[in-house]
């Protein structure tokens, strides 16, 4: 009886850490057409929490995409370029900006102080309840009558999502899966209008 009793107070507790266990959301937006000696499609990341109070750590970003329109290996070829957005511009850096695939880049953020202090606003940013901007992408266009195809790859990035402890430097992961608002599958180039007042950023 003992046993029993206790094995229903284990997944109690564990069903309660589930339940309990934050939740962030990526979308898309601002999607638009960069005119220049190349067109580059440039759009934002932004992403939320359900709760109030999590401090972002460590987060993974993949993007899957139509090697038709933009080429196969986009950020070897430096067609890629990345800019940090109000919740990565300070207290973070850039681990990795690579390709995963030949259709697939990753983006990899960690906090500079996360191995020496607590999830505080002081040395880390505090992930809002409302969509908020994480970082800019912008991507050299080879073939613009082609779509887009632009998609967050939900089984990479699921689980590798972490948050700062607020009485510890320990990582919490956020719930595993992810929620993810939107794509940019269907985007097609030539039905939005261009915007020649910005030039390409080049690679950062």
């Amino acid at each position: 009886m003992k046993n029993i009793t206790l094995l229903f107070a284990l997944l109690f507790f564990a069903g309660a850490a589930t339940f309990s266990q934050e939740q962030i959301s990526f979308k898309f937006s601002n999607a638009k057409i960069i005119g220049g000696t190349h067109d580059v499609l440039q759009f934002d990341i932004e992403i939320k929490a359900d709760a109030p109070g999590t401090f972002h750590r460590d987060l993974q970003v993949y993007l899957d995409y139509n090697t038709l329109a933009f080429g196969e290996g986009a950020v070897a070829a430096g067609k890629v370029s990345i800019s940090a957005l109000e919740l990565m511009d300070s207290h973070y850096l850039t681990v990795s900006l690579v390709d995963n695939t030949p259709s697939k880049f990753a983006f990899i953020s960690e906090a500079v102080e996360e191995l020496n202090q607590p999830g505080t606003a002081t040395h880390f940013s505090e992930v809002p309840v409302e969509y908020t901007g994480f970082i800019r992408v912008q991507m050299e266009i080879d073939d613009n009558n082609i779509l887009a195809g632009i998609a967050f790859d939900e089984e990479l990035m699921n689980g590798g999502q972490y948050m700062q402890s607020t009485t510890s430097t320990d990582p919490i992961a956020y719930n595993d899966p992810c929620v993810f608002e939107n794509d940019l599958m269907d985007f097609s180039f030539i039905a939005h209008e261009i915007d020649l007042t910005t030039g390409w950023a080049g690679i950062s």
